[in-house]
């Protein structure tokens, strides 16, 4: 059945810029849950860059009846798209008409599908939905080709029933006649099947595969429809770039599949030639009022940056922060107490109680004998103060920083223009172990919880939590309210944390127990003033990759007995490891290396091990894998090393020695990596079902599940 919609701009003379987007399946399946984010992050950046079309194709069946993923006596209904996609037009078809058109049984005996499950008739199932998808998408190109009225510069094709959680990011130029565009992630030893971006040529080849797909399914054996695709698209004669772009998929009672419910946003944007985050350049050896640091000097004063300083009671911490960035912005401290006269300059904000309907239980949700905190009264300034184009840093007391670490994290932000960014973000679906979810009160469609000692907020997402405030008659708890209106609202997010140039700006950061040493970058929570006021005197970024081993060492192990560490790839690891990591006086550092390795960047300088250090290494000089598989075979090491740190920066040798490592590493130990994500991949992918992934930016920490 055709089914026209506005189609905005097809009347309009054609000019550079159009893009077109393709959707597929059974699009009004689960629509209403999806809408929001291809609005905002697939149809919102294209339109940046010119007139956008959207065209479909979906299959149409009355009722959705499956126990096993929840989906119980669903009734679809097909006028869905013209209501939540009305300037879509697009082909409806019966998909039961289609299913009867096909003889099915030829395609049993060697069904690949049973790769995914041991049940006979999900198998089946699943090679049906694959074929639909195939069929659909060949429909949906030649509604397309038959309908459109100009050419486009690029065309997106997608299944409906995709979350979007990155901002679809393609090149502005008009895309190249071979080139096609998909996600990295999830390929399963082929390319995933769910989106490309590309040409019109080449999203015809991409949509024409049924009569390669019935070759597949009637007369090959193995594989899957990632490998499928791949092969597919390499005899097209196709220029295929992955990019760095997720989604989940979402059934039809808006639950996340289970498969899909670990997928996070994007840690880098993709620009199509990704490079290594570069390290913050070295700051002057001191800091003062009058004298910011070297980088921060170099920054203009940007009167739409606005810090909001929290405290309880504008102290030496709270000041020390004021004199730090305002050479850079408009810095106010907020209060919780109303200062006495004269105490405090005109910097200081103080908003009293019965101004603040709706702003408490910003820091519990819980309204107790004192229900308005600095965290209520900075949002209330926010609100009163804020202008288009502003954004609102709102930056507790206890969390001390240089201008420089200030200054590179900004800039690179800046780079993503998020509503939000903030540290560790996480949707319910995905923490549903949080207390603060039992709790806390809110009403929020995607609930998402952040951590936001530092955050920085857009003027857009401050008036959709002012409207929030109206609707719902409190804020609440902002660890809540922040990151689950910014959700709702399809309003972009970065999670500083897992993007490893924003987290070159972070020093020791997490929730307890207190930072107790003097440290490069943004760090919390400290509570001493003196300590507070000393990193923000630090003059440069460290250089040790300790550091950040430390720090997961003794979150793991506190550091209360002796641990049994194994280094590979390079000698010079081995003392830094011993004294900065694993001082305890039993432990021991066993290391596989090869002689003409390259000396550690930041080693060279280290001090000459003694006769105690000595004592507690144990080295052996040859190929890593010769050594590891004499280990592997040796008693005494088996399962016996609490931690691993593997240094080799090539993605085949971190695959084999990692594979070796594994039988090397007590249940619960951790293995450390430098940088090399693409081999780690590889790695977790084959050991998914007993690999955690427990830190991850410059370098990534591997947990052995029990």
């Amino acid at each position: 059945m055709p089914m026209t919609g506005k189609l905005e701009g097809t009347e309009a003379p054609e000019r550079r810029g159009a893009s077109a987007v393709i959707l597929f399946g059974i699009v009004h399946r689960s629509l209403r849950h999806t809408v929001a984010s291809i609005r905002e992050r697939i149809l919102r950046p294209l339109r940046s860059q010119g007139d956008v079309d959207l065209y479909f194709h979906s299959w149409h069946a009355d009722l959705i009846d499956n126990p096993r993923t929840g989906e119980n006596q669903l009734v679809l209904d097909r006028d869905e798209i013209s209501r939540l996609l009305p300037e879509a037009r697009g082909l409806i078809e019966d998909q039961g008409e289609f299913d009867e058109s096909l003889d099915w049984e030829p395609y049993w005996p060697d069904n690949p599908m049973r790769h995914c499950t041991d049940n006979e008739a999900a198998a089946r199932a699943t090679l049906m939905n694959f074929r639909r998808a195939i069929e659909s998408q060949q429909r949906a190109w030649n509604f397309f080709n038959g309908t459109k009225s100009r050419s486009y510069d690029r065309v997106v094709v997608a299944r409906a029933d995709l979350l979007f959680l990155d901002e679809l990011i393609l090149p502005a130029r008009p895309m190249q006649k071979d080139e096609l565009w998909v996600p990295q992630f999830q390929a399963w030893g082929g390319i995933n099947d769910r989106f490309a971006a590309g040409s019109e040529e080449a999203i015809r080849k991409y949509c024409s595969r049924i009569d390669a797909a019935d070759h597949w399914l009637l007369k090959e054996k193995g594989g899957n429809s990632e490998q499928f695709l791949s092969r597919c698209l390499k005899l097209s004669g196709l220029r295929v770039n992955g990019m760095s772009f997720h989604f989940q998929r979402v059934r039809a009672n808006g639950a996340i599949t289970s498969m899909d419910t670990g997928v996070t946003s994007r840690v880098l944007m993709d620009t199509g030639s990704p490079g290594p985050a570069q390290p913050l350049p070295a700051a002057p050896d001191k800091v003062t009022e009058e004298m910011p640091l070297e980088r921060a000097a170099e920054s203009a004063f940007d009167a739409t940056e606005r810090v909001l300083i929290l405290s309880r009671d504008g102290g030496e911490s709270a000041r020390q922060l004021h004199a730090l960035l305002r050479h850079l912005c408009i810095v106010e401290i907020v209060v919780d107490r109303p200062p006495e006269h004269g105490e405090h300059g005109s910097e200081v904000v103080f908003i009293p109680d019965e101004e603040l309907t709706g702003f408490e239980g910003m820091t519990s949700n819980l309204v107790s004998d004192r229900p308005y905190t600095a965290w209520g009264r900075g949002m209330c300034r926010a609100i009163r103060t804020v202008q288009p184009g502003d954004h609102v840093w709102f930056i507790e007391e206890d969390v001390a920083l240089q201008p420089d670490a200030f200054v590179g994290l900004l800039e690179r932000t800046r780079e993503f223009a998020p509503a939000l960014a903030t540290r560790e973000v996480h949707a319910k679906h995905n923490d549903s172990h949080w207390h603060w979810w039992g709790s806390a009160r809110y009403s929020h469609r995607i609930p998402t919880r952040s951590f936001n000692p530092i955050c920085r907020l857009s003027a857009e997402l401050v008036q959709a939590i002012e409207s929030y405030r109206k609707e719902q008659g409190m804020i609440g708890f902002h660890e809540i309210a922040l990151a689950s209106i910014a959700a709702d609202q399809g309003l972009p997010m970065l999670d500083w944390r897992r993007d490893a140039e924003s987290e070159s700006s972070f020093g020791v950061f997490r929730f307890r127990p207190h930072v107790e040493t003097r440290q490069w970058g943004i760090s919390h929570p400290v509570k001493d003033a003196r300590l507070h006021y000393d990193i923000g005197g630090v003059s440069k970024a460290p250089a040790k990759w300790w550091d950040v081993l430390c720090d997961v060492v003794a979150w793991r192990y506190r550091c209360e007995f002796p641990l049994r560490v194994l280094s590979v790839g390079q000698q010079e690891n081995v003392f830094g490891l011993l004294r900065n990591v694993i001082p305890h006086p039993e432990s021991e550092v066993h290391a596989a290396y090869h002689p003409l390795a390259t000396p550690v960047p930041g080693m060279e300088e280290e001090p000459k091990p003694g006769a105690e250090d000595l004592a507690r290494v144990f080295l052996n000089e040859g190929e890593s894998p010769e050594i590891l598989a004499w280990m592997i075979s040796s008693e005494g090491y088996w399962e016996s090393f609490d931690v691993v740190h593997l240094w080799n920066p090539d993605p085949g040798g971190l695959v084999a020695d990692a594979s070796m490592i594994w039988a090397l590493l007590k249940p619960r130990g951790l293995l450390f990596v430098k940088r090399d994500l693409a081999g780690l991949d590889l790695f977790v992918t084959a050991n998914a079902s007993r690999a955690k992934v427990v830190f991850e930016t410059a370098f990534v920490v591997v947990q052995k599940c029990a």
